[in-house]
């Protein structure tokens, strides 16, 4: 559906309400180079909030997003060490063999397809990683916005929108293109939001750019009223699993 996969209208939002990943993530990525000289390119990048974890000392670090108002609002967030562009993974504007890895948080499944990962695999050097990383929002009476995502913002659509993460198997994916020694593992972790965040949160994902304009206000007045409502002491908790993936060129 059109505008489904675009977040550049929804940068506010974004900013509010999206969180980082957790450092043993990052940890273990770092686990595998050699930081000194290494180049890594963060895929989907967003407004930076992964990228900007990446950094480290002797590490050159890239950017790259499909839409150029993520890719300012990073930029102004800098620091100097990031250097971001815009592009899409199906065409890379790097040489080949250029990086010692590539990353793609919660991004991925909008560039699911061989295309990209041949090209992933063509920017990067002979041994370089590729790390998938997505953030599964699980169904539990502990985990009052997934009520949000399942129920109650499909009441605005007619049909239910396309789920993006339908048959979504990063690993065969990555093996399908080539690449070796797929690892993978998952971790479980409790997202805490302020209700002003978790609203922030409701209104960043894909869904809210398929509502129709004449509806945002009453969507906005049902998800407010249900997380005050939810909220225990200010806070909504969201119980995430962190499934990531690790192949090698």
């Amino acid at each position: 559906m059109d505008g489904q996969g675009d977040f550049g209208n929804l940068i506010k939002s974004y900013e509010e309400g999206r969180q980082r990943f957790p450092e043993a993530i990052i940890e273990e990525l770092w686990g595998t180079l050699a930081l000194g000289g290494a180049k890594v390119l963060d895929l989907g990048c967003g407004t930076g909030i992964s990228t900007r974890q990446l950094l480290k000392p002797g590490l050159s670090l890239f950017g790259l997003d499909k839409d150029q108002r993520m890719i300012s609002t990073a930029r102004a967030h800098g620091p100097s060490g990031i250097q971001y562009s815009v592009g899409t993974a199906n065409r890379i504007p790097f040489p080949d063999g250029y990086f010692d890895a590539v990353t793609a948080f919660s991004s991925f499944h909008w560039f699911y397809n061989k295309e990209a990962v041949l090209e992933i695999k063509r920017a990067l050097k002979d041994g370089g990683i590729f790390l998938v990383a997505n953030k599964n929002h699980l169904p539990s009476s502990d985990n009052p916005l997934r009520a949000v995502y399942e129920g109650m913002l499909d009441s605005f659509f007619a049909k239910k929108p396309y789920d993006p993460k339908s048959d979504y198997d990063p690993a065969a994916l990555m093996r399908d293109g080539g690449f070796k020694e797929i690892r993978s593992k998952s971790i479980m972790v409790r997202q805490v939001f302020t209700v002003r965040q978790a609203i922030a949160y409701v209104q960043s994902v894909s869904k809210w750019n398929l509502i129709e304009e004449r509806d945002r206000e009453r969507a906005l007045e049902t998800v407010t009223e249900y997380c005050n409502k939810v909220a225990k002491e200010g806070t909504i908790t969201d119980e995430v699993e962190i499934a990531y993936f690790m192949g090698k060129r």
